[in-house]
């Protein structure tokens, strides 16, 4: 595989941008076009691809199924039936990069390769965050909306992602590889920078991520870590119970709210059909909740909300409890192959891949392509390192 397309990829996704579009479709759009083009090519090549992940291969075929299983669709577009039409756009990206993923898993990769890439993702790291400084000050020709006379305010510093929420939690999950490269002026110029977006999830997955590359390490440390994780969310909780000032600064957003009524819906009719009028096995199809969930939820948050803020929530809505089961039992083998990891670099792979996930659970990080991008690099990595092993032995 191309090692410095690869890069390239790194280097350019998180900024694309296009007039006419929304920040997040030319990424999307790039990430999907370089995740084409270098499978295509390692292809081309013979490359071998490998993917020891069973679950994750049962899912993918599991997502073809699931087409079968899905509600029909009765809307017309010129008296003429337009039919399931937005699981397929969903289904290619999935197969694109899962594609990209087990080539990129197998390719000649040495540490000092893996090493390069991160050096890009470094850069890119310092760039987005001294862009979105420049913003703060009211400083940007790119975007029209910034910053006027107030430090990070808040809805306008999104440096290239065009969302606050956006850019700090793509700035948490590179944290433990910027970790690995001991550049720690740029962690500390990511942590003010995460402090002034003030968005909480981003800045707990970041400290978080940091400290599970070090207690990660054992089964000991792992459980002090847990200790503190379950101390902290329980002062979190006290808190956030008894002081107003708290419950307003850790506000949901209405997320728990669209959470809730998501996983009821599955159960529900939410078709208009009357036979079968339930979906809870199979859900309502890749890519269904942006046009199921706001016609049965006409309330100001469900209304509002075009993506669920939890890939975990969404996924379940989308292909049921069989695609959540198999989605959170290919998570676990992940966890399962490389938790108490001796080496260094695998410890900081991992916990930007942990990163990822705890984002997910919060918003769609996972419906980004620059996010998609840098989590299925770094998890390929990861099973490269694996590959590499066992062809040793």
């Amino acid at each position: 595989m191309n090692k410095l397309l690869v890069n390239l990829g790194l280097a350019i996704v998180p900024f694309f941008i296009w007039s006419g579009f929304d920040t997040r479709q030319p990424k999307m759009f790039l990430a999907v076009f370089f995740a084409l083009a270098l499978s295509l090519q390692a292809i081309y090549q013979g490359s071998r691809i490998k993917v020891s992940n069973k679950y994750a291969l049962i899912l993918i075929a599991y997502l073809f199924f699931n087409v079968l299983l899905i509600p029909g669709n009765k809307a017309l577009l010129n008296d003429v039936s337009v039919g399931t039409f937005w699981i397929w756009e969903g289904l290619f990206q999935v197969l694109t990069f899962f594609l990209f993923f087990g080539l990129l898993s197998n390719a000649e990769y040495k540490k000092e390769d893996m090493e390069r890439s991160f050096k890009v993702m470094a850069c890119v790291a310092s760039i987005l965050c001294f862009y979105s400084i420049f913003q703060s000050f009211g400083i940007d020709q790119f975007f029209g909306s910034v910053a006027h006379g107030r430090m990070f305010y808040p809805q306008n510093c999104p440096a290239s992602f065009g969302s606050i929420s956006l850019l700090s939690t793509f700035l948490a999950i590179l944290c433990p590889v910027i970790l690995y490269l001991k550049k720690y002026w740029l962690l500390l110029i990511m942590g003010i920078v995460l402090f002034f977006l003030n968005i909480q999830t981003a800045q707990v997955v970041a400290v978080f991520s940091v400290l599970f590359v070090y207690f990660s390490k054992t089964k000991k440390r792992l459980a002090v870590l847990a200790l503190i994780v379950i101390l902290g969310i329980s002062g979190i909780a006290f808190g956030i119970k008894n002081n107003e000032g708290l419950r307003f600064k850790f506000s949901d957003g209405g997320r728990f709210g669209v959470w809730k009524s998501a996983v009821e819906d599955i159960n529900k009719n939410q078709t208009g059909e009357n036979i079968p009028t339930r979906y809870p096995l199979s859900g309502y199809g890749m890519g269904a909740f942006k046009y199921f969930f706001h016609a049965n939820h006409k309330d100001p948050i469900g209304s509002s909300f075009l993506e669920a803020h939890n890939d975990f929530v969404e996924f379940l809505y989308n292909t049921g409890f069989i695609g959540f089961i198999l989605l959170l039992f290919s998570i676990g083998l992940i966890v399962k192959d490389f938790m108490f990891s001796q080496s260094f670099l695998e410890r900081c792979l991992f916990s930007s891949f942990v990163a990822s996930v705890l984002c997910a659970c919060t918003l769609f990080v996972w419906q980004m392509g620059a996010h998609i991008y840098y989590t299925l690099v770094v998890l390929a990595f990861l099973y490269n390192r694996k590959h590499s092993q066992e062809a040793k032995q």
